[in-house]
């Protein structure tokens, strides 16, 4: 779950069906990102249902501040994953996450990473052998 969570809010595209398409419905979808000490959540702002979540070993991620020329005027989060797809065929995905606060989930992130790689079992004294 998300437990001990920070939340932040974001947008992310929704997959364009052919209808949508034709009618020009919007496609975007408000989302929170939950970050947690082992995990990144992805949930549905409107429903508050889990859309998916990926621990921080089985993803890698990238900030990308808005473009000094005016293409880019948002920043955003960039997700990428692998997806299992017919049983046994696995797929990389990307997820773009645009936010405000998308340097602020970078950092904590990297921060949860950080600490992750930090807690390698420690040796203590009394197991160490005696020269």
């Amino acid at each position: 779950a998300v437990y001990g969570a920070v939340f932040f809010e974001g947008v992310v595209d929704r997959p364009i069906s052919l209808f949508s398409r034709l009618t020009l419905t919007k496609s975007d979808r408000q989302v929170y990102v939950a970050l947690n000490a082992t995990t990144l959540h992805i949930l549905d702002s409107a429903t508050s249902e889990v859309l998916f979540k990926l621990y921080y070993d089985h993803f890698s991620w990238l900030y990308q501040p808005p473009s000094v020329n005016g293409e880019n005027q948002f920043c955003c989060l960039w997700i990428e994953f692998d997806s299992v797809m017919d049983h046994s065929l696995s797929v990389a995905k990307q997820l773009q996450i645009f936010s405000k606060q998308a340097s602020l989930m970078d950092s904590l992130i990297n921060h949860h990473v950080a600490q992750i790689n930090n807690k390698a079992p420690q040796v203590e004294d009394s197991d160490r052998p005696q020269p």
